[in-house]
């Protein structure tokens, strides 16, 4: 995984473990995060894909939530 990838994962894991967002509480858009952190959306959707597959978020009818184990 590259390492821009990797900054986004540990910007988003980070917001969601100090507690900007909770458990069942949605996170910003792909585009909001692009935005946020200067990077391509693409890149911002490699990872949110990655968060989803170990757990961490999981993907709503429209947006993307912290799941209820992701503090475990």
């Amino acid at each position: 995984m590259e390492n821009i990838c990797k900054f986004v994962i540990n910007s988003i894991t980070e917001a969601i473990y100090t507690g900007k967002y909770h458990p069942g509480e949605k996170i910003p858009s792909i585009r909001e995060w692009s935005h946020k952190l200067g990077v391509s959306v693409n890149t911002v959707h490699k990872a949110i894909k990655y968060l989803c597959d170990v757990g961490i978020i999981v993907r709503g009818k429209r947006n993307y939530q912290v799941t209820n184990n992701s503090l475990n």
